[in-house]
């Protein structure tokens, strides 16, 4: 899910920083989760980049590693209607352990 011992240390302990990055990447995953369940590859390409750069911002590691595939596989038009649902659905835990980070009631 997210590295919360990573992201102590790239926030320098502030809090008020690392709330803020939560809170950014939950509305990453929702912005680049919609760009690759209706995007063309182009889009999905550039949805998982940027989901992966977002994710290794605040240390959800699986999720860029998982999100950094779906590019190269975008790049080749080979990403797969399955292979984007799980991306999502990774996408989706680790927006519910930001939520809980931050103390707020996960969506469905």
């Amino acid at each position: 899910m997210i590295d919360f011992d990573f992201l102590e240390r790239q926030t320098l302990g502030d809090a008020g920083l690392r709330d803020e990055l939560l809170a950014l990447f939950v509305e990453q995953i929702d912005r680049q989760a919609l760009a690759l369940a209706d995007g063309g590859a182009g889009a999905q390409r550039d949805a998982a980049h940027t989901l992966r750069g977002a994710a290794l911002a605040v240390g959800a590691l699986d999720l860029a590693e998982a999100a950094g595939e779906a590019e190269r596989l975008a790049e080749r038009q080979a990403l797969g209607p399955d292979r984007v649902a799980a991306l999502i659905e990774a996408a989706s835990a680790a927006k519910a352990a930001a939520l809980v980070a931050l103390d707020r009631p996960a969506e469905s």
